[in-house]
């Protein structure tokens, strides 16, 4: 009676439960997303404990502030014309945007070279042991990292989701590649495998643009007046976005300039791991997030804060979860995987958990205020994040597990500030008064 019974009740329940998934674009977006995104990175996971074999900290080290730089560069590379892309109103102006965008990505990363020459020659922030050469490798690895984001805006626009994941399937498999086999370089392996990674991943969106670049000719007059209308996303998005990296990429020189680069190399690979949940799970969310949300802002825009909070309340379990996971295994776990000598990395990654508990619940929805009239007080949240960052640099701290500790629950603190804003912004703008954004507005 019993098993009939539980039957009779369980398969109604799990027809429901697929009708229900089959209609939600929403849910089968992030589905592809993440299954995409799991196999990429589990190629990541299994290769970075050979690599951590290969390299030494320093090694990583410098790796890591090669890639902080271009973490922190690659967010002006477009000036954020990227983002306009998914919000412009038709495909005409969504084009127009791509191409002038990758144009400007050129010149941006040219500029972004002489800078990280004069950070070598001014020994700012430990890039001085870099040799000169390598402003020219910052230059084309910028290049291909920014136009790989601005098609990867496009693919979001046009819900080409399998897309997408074939583009990061594709950037973790040859980066893996690429740094095994130049590991006899030491260092300039580790980061020449970055750049061909990010090239070989490039090629696959772009093959995909490419068959839709003739639908739309803009002359150069008509370019140039899209770029003035969505002036709002360099003028104000741009500042914010900047602070918001580096809040999150200056960790790396900040730790190996205070406390050495060995130091800033074990950070290095604490955030690498860390960052997997964001890149499985976050990174997933929010490019579908983003997406339904213009469509909200468009169609239903009552919808639109009913959306964000179940999807911060979804996620906010799966934080809690994982970062209990993370606190209790990380110490025991990474010397075992990584080897005795990245000890330090696990302790890291324990002390990291307040601050990944609010960057995975919350990061994935805050692209929701390119969609508000205020943009601009996202400075609210990136001034103070950038702040927190930086303690290292002007206030003594003894070691730098005593700074990373500090460093966490400040920024865990301030997403809960940034979900805040967030939630007003949106309920005023929104779920009053329904007006449309001015963002999305000619």
């Amino acid at each position: 009676m019993m098993p009939g019974k539980g039957s009779s009740v369980f398969l109604p329940l799990m027809r429901k439960i697929k009708l229900r998934f089959k209609k939600s674009s929403f849910a089968q977006g992030v589905l592809t997303l993440s299954g995409s995104t799991v196999i990429s990175q589990g190629v990541g996971i299994l290769a970075f404990p050979v690599l951590t074999r290969l390299y030494t900290p320093r090694d990583i080290g410098l790796w890591g502030l090669f890639m902080s730089f271009v973490g922190v560069a690659s967010v002006a590379g477009a000036l954020r014309y990227e983002v306009a892309v998914v919000a412009a109103p038709d495909d005409g102006e969504a084009n127009s945007l791509v191409r002038s965008a990758l144009l400007i990505a050129v010149v941006v990363a040219v500029v972004a070279g002489i800078i990280f020459g004069a950070f070598k020659h001014y020994g700012v922030l430990g890039y001085g042991v870099f040799p000169l050469w390598t402003s020219a490798l910052v230059s084309l690895t910028l290049v291909v990292t920014v136009w790989g984001q601005i098609l990867r805006y496009w693919a979001i626009r046009h819900k080409k989701f399998r897309l997408i994941g074939a583009f990061a399937l594709g950037r973790s498999v040859l980066r893996a590649i690429a740094q095994g086999a130049l590991f006899v370089w030491q260092t300039f392996g580790m980061i020449v495998g970055e750049s061909m990674g990010r090239f070989g991943s490039l090629l696959i969106l772009w093959r995909a643009f490419s068959l839709r670049g003739g639908e739309e000719r803009v002359r150069t007059s008509g370019a140039f007046n899209v770029l003035l209308k969505y002036r709002v996303y360099p003028l104000t998005l741009l500042p914010s976005a900047l602070l918001d990296t580096v809040a999150l990429m200056a960790a790396v020189p900040i730790f190996a300039s205070v406390y050495g680069i060995e130091a800033g190399g074990a950070l290095a690979l604490a955030q690498k791991v860390t960052s997997i949940p964001m890149s499985l799970i976050g990174a997933a969310v929010a490019d579908v997030f983003y997406g339904h949300a213009a469509d909200l802002a468009h169609n239903h825009p009552t919808k639109l804060l009913g959306f964000l909070l179940a999807t911060v309340a979804k996620l906010s379990v799966l934080a809690v979860g994982m970062g209990g996971l993370a606190w209790w295994l990380a110490p025991r776990l990474t010397p075992v995987i990584f080897g005795p000598q990245w000890a330090i990395s696990g302790d890291m990654m324990a002390e990291m958990v307040p601050w990944l508990i609010g960057m995975l619940a919350v990061s994935p929805v805050t692209r929701a205020i390119f969609l508000t009239k205020h943009p601009w007080t996202k400075l609210l949240y990136d001034i103070p994040a950038v702040v927190v960052v930086s303690l290292p640099l002007w206030v003594s701290i003894q070691g730098p597990l005593q700074a990373l500790i500090l460093i966490s629950w400040l920024q865990g603190l301030l997403y809960g500030v940034y979900l805040l804003l967030l939630v007003i912004l949106i309920r005023q703008e929104y779920h009053e008064d329904n007006k449309p954004c001015a963002v999305l507005q000619d």
